[in-house]
């Protein structure tokens, strides 16, 4: 848990920052991205696509993350849970 709580933090550092490669770095090469209302993301490359594309288009502001329910198996970790940001038009 206390690595899933760093991982979180780095990606609100990255997302602050409009660091697409410094969010893709938290996450697997086939990780699978689950947002409402989006298609699902497939892959850290494809992640870092997706949120050049968003930074490219919203300014972020104040993303937090609260993990409801973390399961682990071997080297496998899926994480539940819900966010909060503020997001508007550049």
């Amino acid at each position: 848990r206390q690595t899933l709580d760093s991982l979180n933090r780095n990606i609100v550092a990255a997302m602050l920052a409009k660091d697409t490669a410094g969010l893709g770095a938290n996450y697997a090469a086939d990780a699978l991205i689950m947002m409402p209302g989006m298609p699902t993301v497939q892959g850290r490359d494809g992640w870092t696509q997706a949120a050049q594309g968003w930074f490219d288009a919203m300014d972020v502001k104040d993303p937090r993350f609260e993990t409801r329910d973390l399961q682990v198996g071997g080297d496998l970790a899926v994480e539940t849970g819900r966010y909060w940001m503020t997001v508007g038009p550049k």
